[in-house]
């Protein structure tokens, strides 16, 4: 009789788990569905919560190993390790009464990248270049002499009938530790915001243009008066246009977009490649203008001090860079990246601050400097409170072009 009652209730512990697991599995299916229609805006993000996530898988993984990976949903991940590769999939409905044409910008810290797509019968992939900055291949032909079919888009683009379903897998190498600040992708609608798009590069070509004029006339300036000023402030343009084509702005990079392709491997760090090339940009810029700023009010003759505050910036941020790519430092980032910010932030109240000294003390000239940069200190600010996540004030621009642009 015991016996028998034992076997009984094992009967129902397995039915219940059997249940029990069902029913997670259709909830995973269920929160793995994300849904577009006819009110889905041209570009949008699928909330993290929305991907199933692999373990750690082979570098090889292609299509046919798909079938074999477990995937589990955004809760239950575990820590991701640096250098590894993983997989996250989502499943998207076309619930709107026509055909779409959806393309996907990858995550911009990855080290390499690749995408699946599984539609009933239909198979599909597509490798990204180092860092997701993928070449525009089409910029470089004449449209009026190659054949269509010939190129592919720049981005993994698909076509999503009325009523199907797709599953979208994402293949990723990770970065090291300090550098995986995000894995969001962009989608889009691809002929929309290829239109949209094109108010975003006319801006950044008048920016960029700007910068090459002011620097040839200051580096011919510099030629002929021998000012070292001059070449400061020429050599601070330099940076300021590689931080134009070598950052990532609303779309893409331009450098890797219509100059060159990124490495495949990354020559110098175990980062993305357009990752390197956009933190060499962005920490130079940040220090070139400390150099010409504080040349121009000559703050080493008349602050010393204040001067070899500016040192220790320079040597605590040229460290900083090369330690966030040699170094894997499995802390919080907030430690990694909060102190970068602050000291940027202080550094410039410090010498906005000694440039009104020097302009209070006789020094005409110092109140062009005050004048001219406060627009850059004004953008820097509202840039290093979006790294905190802090909305910025563009967000309250009124909605249009400049407001995507500058956001």
């Amino acid at each position: 009789m015991r016996k028998n009652l034992s076997l009984f209730l094992i009967a129902i512990i397995l039915v219940l788990t059997g249940v029990s697991y069902a029913k997670d599995n259709q909830d995973g299916i269920k929160n793995n569905l994300f849904v577009i229609d006819d009110k889905t805006t041209i570009s949008f993000v699928i909330p993290e919560d929305r991907y199933l996530y692999s373990k750690s898988v082979n570098e090889n993984t292609n299509l046919l190993d798909l079938s074999n990976i477990n995937f589990v949903q955004y809760k239950d991940v575990l820590d991701f390790e640096s250098y590894e590769f993983y997989i996250k999939k989502v499943r998207i409905k076309n619930n709107g009464t026509e055909r779409k044409r959806i393309s996907i910008i990858s995550g911009e810290n990855h080290v390499r990248s690749e995408f699946f797509l599984i539609s009933g019968n239909d198979y599909n992939s597509f490798a990204n270049d180092s860092g997701g900055r993928n070449v525009n291949s089409l910029a470089s032909v004449n449209p009026e002499k190659v054949k269509e079919q010939n190129f592919k888009l720049r981005h993994f683009t698909f076509n999503i009938e009325s009523g199907q379903t797709v599953d979208i897998f994402y293949k990723y190498q990770l970065s090291n530790t300090t550098n995986n600040i995000t894995n969001k992708l962009l989608f889009y609608h691809t002929e929309k915001f290829q239109e949209a798009r094109r108010f975003g590069l006319w801006l950044e070509g008048i920016i960029f243009g700007s910068l090459i004029a002011l620097a040839i006339f200051s580096f011919y300036s510099y030629f002929q008066i021998k000012d070292r000023t001059t070449l400061y402030y020429g050599l601070w343009l330099v940076t300021a246009m590689g931080v134009v084509i070598g950052q990532g702005t609303h779309d893409g990079t331009r450098l890797f977009e219509f100059i060159m392709r990124p490495f495949d491997e990354n020559p110098f760090f175990d980062t993305g490649f357009p990752t390197t090339v956009a933190g060499i940009t962005g920490y130079s810029q940040a220090m070139m203008f400390v150099i010409f700023a504080r040349q121009f009010i000559n703050l080493k003759q008349f602050y010393p001090f204040a001067f070899q505050l500016t040192n220790l910036y320079l040597i605590w941020y040229a460290t900083h860079f090369f330690v966030v790519r040699f170094f894997d430092i499995e802390v919080d980032l907030r430690l990694i990246w909060y102190p970068l910010i602050l000291s940027t932030l202080l550094v410039l109240v410090l010498i906005y601050y000694y440039a009104f000294k020097r302009y209070k003390s006789g020094m005409v000239l110092a109140k062009i400097f005050i004048i001219g940069m406060l627009p850059y200190l004004v953008f820097r600010i509202f840039g290093l409170l979006g790294l905190l996540g802090i909305q910025q004030p563009f967000a309250y621009l009124p909605e249009g072009g400049i407001e995507f642009f500058l956001n």
